[in-house]
């Protein structure tokens, strides 16, 4: 089982999303359990609901609603999170939006 880490894990009762830099997770399968884990320290189970690859430039206010932080559903607030991550982010880049559903 693969564990994806967060710096700042909130999540949303239910479904939540997560945008990650590049391809890494592109190739999550739908109906796949995964580990969420803070700051390394596994927390919960989630299962995959949908994967969207596209650039950050064309990320909708649609894809980000269930944002797990719900500090980042917009664009420009989840720009500014996305350069904390990656300080040499561009609005030019390609991402992954993870959808999943947590385990309870």
């Amino acid at each position: 089982m693969r564990t994806m880490d967060f710096l700042n894990y909130t999540q949303r009762p239910f479904t939540n999303v997560t945008v990650r830099k590049g391809y890494k997770w592109a190739n999550l399968k739908i109906g796949e359990m995964i580990m969420l884990s803070d700051n390394g320290n596994p927390i919960e189970g989630a299962t995959i609901r949908q994967i969207l690859v596209k650039k950050f430039s064309d990320i909708k206010t649609e894809d980000i609603k269930r944002e797990h932080d719900s500090y980042c559903t917009t664009r420009n607030q989840l720009f500014m999170t996305m350069r904390v991550a990656y300080p040499d982010f561009s609005k030019d880049e390609v991402v992954t939006i993870v959808t999943y559903v947590i385990q309870n």
